[in-house]
């Protein structure tokens, strides 16, 4: 006599085959926590990805060949118009292919990993960016236009965190030790995720060399200032300098009212806004533009408003150490337009 886990997959591998005849010429083989049929549109690739009670539990559908910005992004509902009903078959799916819908990313799902053996995939551990305690193992898989954060299970993809834009980040910093990195996303509310890596540098280095890519502008900036010699000083030189302990000066500042909005903190920021625009204006160099969006978006943030306009308003938040730990290097995406 059957079980009922026996007939439920018997009853599963049957609806498979049967999908398997619908596409014709196919390939079938494990991924992960499931199992794929990859099979070809016209010059198009795609991948069902089966996991669990199919078709209880909802397939995913990915675009392989050609790649583009949403790589790894499911189709299934683009597609239908809709949820996934156990109703559906694969039919449902493909007489909508090819097509220029966008995908969806779920997070909490378990990540399609095996897609991605083409980009870097950096394994770290997750910290929590108020205290530096250590949250779990986790992978950061790098695309031409994502950052994913993945859960690691046992050394497979594990469930999708958080994901977010290249774009979207604010600024990324690298302690000393070069074994940490703070990424700052920009947002209503700053969202920083800090994680453990001996690949810290490197992890950077690609996100750096991504955004340039899409011919987005980058800057540098070390906080320690090296020795100098007696023949290096010149007026030139010295200008230089004292802009450089500016934005050194004004990240400082930045990472001071991320803890504690005060309206002393606030104003000497302004200033020192002010100081680079007065610069940067000068030199007629593009950077003008992006201290002046600073001080719009500082403005133009209720809670900073708030602390200017109440007398010895002071809103102290959740103490961080970033600003001791995360101190090496800065890269600044300082055009978000592109």
């Amino acid at each position: 006599m059957n079980s009922l886990a026996e007939n439920t997959k018997d009853a599963r591998e049957a609806r498979i085959l049967k999908d398997v005849q619908i596409l014709g010429q196919c390939e079938r083989f494990k991924a992960e926590f499931g199992e794929v049929i990859r099979f070809k549109i016209n010059d198009e690739v795609y991948d069902l990805y089966i996991e669990g009670e199919y078709p209880i539990k909802p397939p995913r559908l990915f675009q392989v060949l050609p790649q583009n910005n949403f790589f790894g992004s499911d189709l299934v509902e683009a597609l239908l118009g809709s949820s996934w009903s156990e109703m559906n078959s694969i039919s449902d799916l493909i007489k909508n292919l090819p097509t220029s819908f966008l995908g969806k990313y779920h997070l909490g799902s378990t990540f399609p990993l095996y897609l991605f053996n083409q980009f870097p995939i950096f394994t770290c551990i997750a910290l929590n960016p108020t205290n530096f305690k250590e949250t779990g193992v986790s992978k950061l898989v790098i695309s031409s236009t994502y950052l994913f954060h993945i859960q690691d299970f046992k050394g497979k993809a594990g469930h999708l965190v958080s994901f977010g834009t290249l774009k979207g980040i604010k600024y990324i910093k690298t302690s000393r030790d070069n074994k940490k990195i703070s990424i700052n996303w920009r947002g209503p509310v700053d969202l920083i995720q800090v994680f453990k890596s001996n690949n810290a540098i490197e992890i950077a280095e690609v996100i750096l060399t991504n955004l340039q890519k899409k011919g987005i502008k980058t800057k540098r900036l070390k906080l320690n200032q090296q020795l100098i010699k007696e023949e290096d000083v010149s007026p030139q030189w010295a200008l230089r300098i004292k802009i450089n302990e500016i934005e050194s000066e004004i990240i400082e500042t930045e990472l001071e009212l991320e803890r504690e909005l005060s309206k002393n903190k606030i104003n000497a920021l302004i200033q020192l806004y002010q100081k680079a625009i007065e610069y940067y204006s000068a030199l007629g160099d593009d950077k003008f533009d992006s201290y002046l969006g600073k001080i719009r978006g500082l403005m133009g943030n209720p809670d900073v408003l708030k602390a200017l306009t109440e007398e010895n308003q002071v809103v102290v938040k959740e103490e961080s150490n970033i600003a001791k730990e995360i101190e090496e290097q800065e890269i600044w995406p300082v055009n978000i337009n592109n």
